[in-house]
């Protein structure tokens, strides 16, 4: 049923309308839609949102679903009362990246290339659809951006990295 929704959810794709917001505004909106799964495991949330960040351009709807399926991934790979990191930092070209990280067992490198395809998971049958990641790169591939998965530095999980470009110069 859950598969059902999500593959009819992201079919009926509407007219991407892009906007000027601030960089964590999806981020408020989706964190509290996946809250009772990080409550439920005693998942330790930090967020480090850097100051001064620039707008960002892009839907806001479609950015925060990227950030809820990237959070929802982290939230399951890290052990219970593990952690999950968020971080926004602007970045080089001017725009504002968007990483999350755990500190579950990380993405082996085989299968890093795969992780962003349509039905593939790395998690037991019954407790993923394979669609979560997959939303996230069709998401950020949309508004410009390219997502990435590597092994985190901080906490030794998986981090991954995905945003939109900066805003266009001129425009809206």
């Amino acid at each position: 049923e859950e598969l059902m929704k999500q593959i009819l959810d992201f079919s009926r794709r509407r007219d991407m309308k892009p906007e000027r917001f601030e960089a964590a505004r999806p981020l408020r909106r989706s964190l509290p839609l996946v809250k009772h799964r990080i409550e439920k495991r005693k998942i330790q949330m930090e967020e480090d949102i850097a100051a001064d960040l620039p707008l960002v351009y892009g839907n806001g709807e479609e950015l925060g679903q990227v950030l809820m399926n990237m959070v929802t991934n982290a939230a399951d790979a890290a052990p219970e009362g593990g952690t999950v990191r968020v971080t926004l930092t602007g970045n080089a070209k001017g725009g504002v990246d968007y990483a999350i990280e755990d500190n579950g067992t990380g993405v082996p490198e085989e299968i890093r290339d795969r992780i962003f395809d349509p039905f593939f998971t790395t998690k037991e049958p019954g407790k993923g659809t394979g669609l979560g990641l997959s939303i996230v790169h069709t998401i950020v591939s949309n508004h410009g951006g390219r997502g990435l998965v590597e092994k985190s530095d901080r906490l030794g999980g998986a981090r991954v990295l995905g945003g939109p470009p900066p805003p266009p110069k001129h425009g809206s």
